[in-house]
């Protein structure tokens, strides 16, 4: 697909009825029907934050597999509505599918938060009560705008630490520099990569969950939270 090949699936899987492609873009078809997924058009919606070498990529490619789908599933009536403004999509061409939050992912008995907070002290979360934010280090994600936020509320004296859990993507630099800019020091833990399989303790054991993006075609993290019955802050984007 990233090539453009036109060399068909059903040359490599055998025939097919029907292909689902689960994040935006597929591989060329014979004869099977096409559906892709399509999680949101951040690179058209705020261009600004994406890399200009992935925009430049995402601006080419999902257009034409948009294009190219029998049909289109969207995450959200967000993302369905940008679909039809941006890319002029029919609305019978597009399906709202939701995601959801595993069942994992629902209240924890003191036991378990105990059991949590040992596993989640393997992993650098220090003792304490603690803010959660969780996501790619991206501008998007708005974690400049948090890491001011919390260091005025370290000054009038919270004695929460801000834990953020996610890997590194682009542009990510300005954060770390923020972070040093503002003296939160040890106040502010960057979990980098987190196992899944401590992601529903890392959210039971928070006080909040904050995810204060400048855009989302959903918000996955919005639905574990409120699973384990953790309180939310957001943005409403």
């Amino acid at each position: 697909q990233r090539l453009r090949l036109p060399v068909p699936l059903e040359t490599f899987s055998g025939p097919l009825d029907l292909l689902h492609a689960p994040d935006f873009v597929a591989p060329p078809t014979r004869r099977a029907r096409r559906i892709i997924t399509v999680h949101d058009l951040t690179f058209l919606v705020v261009p600004e934050y994406a890399h200009p070498d992935l925009r430049a990529y995402l601006e080419a490619a999902v257009p034409r597999n948009v294009r190219a789908a029998d049909h289109i599933f969207a995450d959200s009536e967000a993302t369905k509505d940008d679909l039809r403004r941006l890319l002029a999509v029919p609305e019978e061409r597009i399906s709202v599918v939701y995601v959801a939050a595993e069942a994992r992912f629902r209240p924890f008995s003191d036991e378990e938060i105990r059991a949590g907070r040992a596993a989640l002290a393997r992993l650098g979360v220090p003792e304490g009560p603690y803010l959660l934010s969780l996501g790619t280090l991206e501008p998007r994600k708005n974690h400049i705008g948090l890491l001011r936020a919390f260091a005025r509320l370290r000054r009038r004296g919270l004695p929460h630490h801000l834990i953020i859990a996610g890997k590194r993507g682009w542009l990510y630099e300005p954060i770390f520099a923020e972070h040093a800019a503002l003296g939160l020091g040890d106040s502010v833990r960057f979990l980098d990569f987190t196992p899944d399989e401590h992601l529903p303790a890392l959210h039971a054991c928070a006080d909040l969950v904050l995810l204060p993006s400048f855009y989302e075609g959903f918000g996955i993290p919005l639905l574990e939270a409120m699973g384990v019955g953790t309180p939310t802050i957001i943005s409403d984007r």
